[in-house]
């Protein structure tokens, strides 16, 4: 790989990529290009880069496909306008291939239709800032920046996020994640509440718990009738004096009435 000089220094491919200058591969995303082409300004910046080594250092990381474009873009332009090439005109191609305008275009109406819906909070601010910086009117206006993200908030976090109350984007943003770890608590305690009243609704065993007898009392399960203690049914003897050889019709044991 060619060499690049920088005062009286001799910089090399290998210390472009030292400083994190990344590959690339033929993806044709506007958020991805975006991302590496800010990747290798800094590599650019941090090693001091020479204009004419840019395009050069800059073409050993691109990959696969990309690679394959940028053999067919020499070959079209030939030895002399690829030695003259500039960073700035390699950019202004590059985003033709990768990044092209109808792509940014829907990457920003959806950006200016967002809505929380089911995402967190942080993963809904990631979107918004990776779409916000492809809509120009946004990238310098924090006000517009923190009317946009208000309202893309869901309605049960939005309503508890003053927007007045907060001077920058990064205040909403804290508010919002605040209001959603409130909603996450509160929403923990009523499954607790609702399992534990589950629990305690249960009926103990040997009565009909499905209905309910004279003056409130529980029907006994074997023989159906309202009363409490043991049934009779199966013919243990007398309702009255709880002896057996007689029935209560014909009992003469004497009542105590209070």
């Amino acid at each position: 790989m060619e060499h690049g000089q920088s005062g009286t220094r001799t910089l090399s491919f290998k210390n472009f990529r030292g400083c994190g200058a990344p590959n690339f591969y033929k993806v044709k995303d506007p958020i991805v290009v975006r991302q590496w082409i800010t990747d290798i300004d800094f590599a650019q910046v941090t090693i001091f880069c020479p204009e004419g080594s840019k395009v050069r250092f800059v073409a050993g990381c691109l990959r696969e496909r990309a690679r394959d474009w940028w053999e067919a873009v020499s070959d079209t332009l030939g030895f002399l306008i690829m030695e003259a090439m500039t960073w700035s005109d390699f950019v202004a191609r590059f985003r033709v291939e990768f990044a092209p305008v109808v792509d940014v275009q829907q990457l920003a109406r959806e950006f200016l239709d967002m809505r929380q819906t089911t995402k967190t909070v942080a993963d809904s601010t990631t979107t918004f800032r990776e779409r916000a910086l492809l809509v120009p009117q946004y990238v310098g206006d924090e006000e517009m920046k923190k009317t946009r993200y208000h309202d893309m908030l869901r309605a049960d976090i939005r309503r508890y996020v003053s927007y007045s109350a907060c001077p920058t984007l990064d205040d909403i943003i804290a508010r919002a994640q605040e209001r959603e770890l409130d909603i996450e608590h509160l929403r923990k305690r009523k499954a607790e509440a609702r399992q534990e009243n589950g629990v305690s609704k249960k009926k103990p065993k040997g009565f009909n718990s499905s209905s309910k007898g004279h003056q409130g009392r529980s029907r006994y399960r074997k023989c159906g009738k309202p009363h409490e203690g043991v049934s009779r049914v199966e013919g243990l003897g007398c309702y009255k004096c709880d002896k057996t050889g007689n029935f209560s019709k014909d009992c003469t044991a004497l009542t105590l009435t209070i």
